[in-house]
């Protein structure tokens, strides 16, 4: 059985803040969704005006694109100082998970299921149950790490707010030795309310002690329409910032106790009674804080899959800015520094493409460099290298990200 969504994009997660003008139009999108016995629920339709729409990009050799459905111009993320870790733990874009399946390297004490929305690429796990949602390939967390997803929204035609809390992430300590993840020491909470309009956190000691319990109101979020968004999350010990599209909505320097440690992440669907839909993909934990400038200077090469382009394109995405900018500055400080710039991907798609992609992204690239940062284009030579160097198997959803890079090679 196949249940159909129709629906209309709408104005797009915190209004104005997050619209890109380029985009705005009336558009449909429709999920195709392959319903197991678990989900008892019609899933009713859901309809809006005008608004964005984008591409996420799962495969096809692209990381993550238009950044939740945005297409939003490198100018607009000029204060995104987020900068992704340099070594993927995990990466998940359910490619390799069946259609109405629950996908094997998770958990939940709720329900959920794998499926694909049109006007969008890839796999979307759909967590629209009310409950927790964990990844089993995370059981230990590092004190410096990043956290991104992409998320999209339906509220459900019949759409009555105070039913539909929140969606976001934890931070827990969880016993996997007893397989129960439900059960936490410590943990801490970050959930979107669209009800509300509030971005809220809070984090709690083993002993049920109160660390820390806020919220932040979230300027023209819309709790009607659908809501696209990108999720990046940069822990440094205590220390916990986060972003929504370019935005960065909290900044917590002790949000995380140094008594404590952390080793789950887990998604959280909260009262969510109305039948609306939160869906989810491009989950990935990347460890440790690139040093680009010992990397570039005194290695020599720099790698990073911190640059993200549109699937099967030479599109920068914008969420690339915090990466770009920081390359820059190694290049703005050091004037007499020349790099060869080179493009890899992953072994999706045949060689030639891909030799011919990895080019094309190379020249993006020094192409940003040059009119964005104001590096003399001199100083860059480009090439491509296709997927004929890769550094990860390619077999596995984390080797595939990680092998979809840009270098930077000293000359």
């Amino acid at each position: 059985m196949k249940t159909k969504i129709i629906m209309a994009i709408g104005v797009g997660l915190l209004s104005a803040q997050y619209a890109d003008a380029q985009f705005l139009g009336h558009l449909k999108d429709k999920i195709n969704q392959k319903v197991n016995e678990a989900v008892d629920k019609k899933i009713d339709k859901v309809t809006s005006g005008t608004g964005n729409a984008g591409t996420s990009s799962t495969n096809g050799n692209a990381a993550v694109s238009k950044s939740g459905g945005t297409n939003a111009s490198l100018k607009t993320y000029s204060k995104y100082d987020f900068v992704a870790g340099d070594k993927i733990i995990t990466y998940d874009d359910f490619s390799q998970n069946e259609i109405g399946d629950f996908p094997g390297k998770w958990n939940t004490n709720a329900s959920g299921e794998v499926m694909t929305v049109e006007r969008k690429e890839g796999k979307w796990l759909n967590v629209s149950k009310e409950g927790l949602y964990i990844p089993l390939t995370v059981k230990t967390l590092p004190d410096n790490f990043t956290l991104e997803y992409d998320v999209v929204f339906l509220p459900a035609a019949n759409y009555n707010g105070p039913n539909t809390a929140g969606f976001g992430f934890q931070l827990a300590h969880v016993d996997f030795k007893k397989d129960n993840f439900i059960y936490h020491t410590a943990y801490a909470e970050f959930l979107v309310s669209p009800y509300r309009g509030y971005f809220q956190y809070e984090s709690y000691k083993p002993d049920g002690e109160k660390v820390l319990n806020n919220e932040t109101k979230i300027a023209g979020l819309d709790r009607q329409h659908v809501q696209s968004y990108h999720v990046a999350v940069w822990r440094q010990k205590g220390r916990v910032r986060v972003y929504l599209n370019e935005n960065k909505v909290c900044d917590l320097p002790t949000v995380l106790p140094s008594t404590e440690s952390y080793n789950a992440i887990r998604f959280k669907t909260e009262q969510n009674n109305d039948g609306s839909n939160w869906l989810i993909t491009n989950v990935k934990l990347a460890s440790g804080a690139p040093d680009m400038r010992n990397k570039l200077i005194s290695e020599g090469k720099l790698s990073t899959t911190g640059i993200l382009f549109d699937v099967n394109a030479a599109t920068i995405n914008a969420a690339s800015y915090g990466t770009l900018k920081q390359i820059s500055q190694v290049l703005q400080e050091n004037p007499d520094l020349k790099v060869k710039i080179v493009g890899h991907t992953d072994s999706d798609g045949d060689n030639a493409s891909n030799l011919s992609l990895s080019q094309k992204r190379a020249e993006a690239v020094k192409t940003t460099f040059s009119k964005e940062f104001g590096i003399d284009a001199s100083r860059m030579q480009t090439e491509g290298k296709g997927s004929s160097q890769p550094v990860s198997p390619n077999t596995t959803s984390e080797g595939k990200a990680s092998n979809r890079r840009v270098e930077f090679i000293k000359l």
